[in-house]
């Protein structure tokens, strides 16, 4: 099932973390370290990165997340680098 949503994206060693400030479909949603399997860019569009993660550390269910950049001061490009080197296969 497709849902959007706004939200603020939180990338740091612990996870990434999703805050729908609006509360529309979620208020916070956190994926750890552990669970995160995958980042990435979506081929030829350039704003649009997600990631792949396990439901929870003990699942073998994964789900998906496919954002859009929104603010330019913060690429992308940059948030999927960071994800990779320091939360993919950690």
């Amino acid at each position: 099932r497709l849902r959007t949503c706004v939200c603020q994206l939180k990338v740091a060693r612990d996870g990434i973390s999703l805050t729908d400030h609006a509360r529309r479909q979620f208020f916070r949603k956190h994926y750890p370290t552990a669970c995160v399997l995958y980042s990435g860019m979506v081929p030829g569009g350039r704003r649009l990165f997600g990631f792949v993660a396990r439901k929870n550390t003990n699942s073998q269910e994964n789900t998906a997340v496919i954002l859009c950049e929104i603010e330019e001061h913060q690429p992308a490009e940059a948030v999927v680098r960071f994800v990779c080197k320091y939360l993919v296969g950690r």
